[in-house]
């Protein structure tokens, strides 16, 4: 009977003790929540997920949603990465382009345990590399009709990866939404919820923010290989996506 009442006392001891650890992370979620405004309907169709609004939503359904965001960021991320580096590879830039293949293969391995340190990695690889990229093609005067065919062929596969970056970034967002107005998790809520509430706040919008800007720099330079005669596909879904996110 003594030890029943031990492990009793030291279950509960336990779930107070990992809640209070997420109190802090779960304030900058609260703020976090409030800075990104409410989501509409349907903003989550990449994972699946229901609207801000929706009802009967636990921690255990965010912290599997977040799961899955995570380990699609990572995929979409890695995707986008290495179409840059072949990019770079075109342009006569192989020492960036390695560096990015790098980066982008340390992500997709980590999948949704993907850490902050992790997505910053990749983030400023992927920045240096596009100025490099940008700066290239602004100073090259012509580009061999190889460089063209390469270019053409990258920007086809990149398109649909920027697409897909923008459902990723809704579904995150819609995420932090419902995590919001949670609470903080408790201990029957299971070490994946405590976690998330940890993680959310920090990753949440650095997993926005990367997205974003992958759009705004992916739209700017399909529009400067356009100026050189690289053949690029219609990007005007890009606009609205964008506006998304104004």
């Amino acid at each position: 009977m003594q030890r029943r009442k031990f492990l009793s006392a030291a279950g509960v001891a336990i779930g107070a003790t990992a809640s209070s650890q997420v109190l802090g992370a779960f304030g900058g979620l609260d703020k976090v929540g409030g800075a990104l405004g409410g989501v509409g309907a349907g903003v989550g169709g990449a994972l699946g997920m229901g609207g801000a609004g929706a009802g009967g939503a636990s921690w255990k359904d965010v912290a599997k949603q977040f799961g899955e965001a995570k380990a699609l960021f990572a995929t979409t991320a890695q995707q986008q990465a290495m179409i840059s580096a072949d990019i770079a590879e075109a342009l006569d830039l192989k020492s960036a382009a390695d560096v990015l293949r790098g980066e982008a293969n340390n992500l997709a391995e980590k999948g949704d345990s993907m850490g902050s340190g992790d997505l910053n990695a990749v983030a400023e690889n992927s920045a240096s590399t596009q100025a490099l990229i940008e700066a290239k093609l602004q100073e090259s005067e012509s580009l061999s009709d190889e460089q063209k065919a390469a270019l053409a062929r990258s920007a086809s596969e990149y398109l649909p990866t920027l697409i897909t970056g923008f459902a990723v970034a809704k579904s995150v967002k819609d995420a932090v939404q419902l995590a919001s107005g949670l609470g903080v998790p408790g201990f029957r809520d299971g070490r994946a919820a405590i976690s998330a509430a940890k993680d959310i706040p920090v990753l949440g919008p650095k997993m926005i923010k990367f997205f974003v800007d992958s759009g705004k720099t992916g739209k700017s330079l399909m529009g400067l290989m356009q100026t050189k005669g690289v053949a690029t596909p219609d990007e005007s879904e890009m606009d609205s996506q964008l506006a998304g996110f104004a």
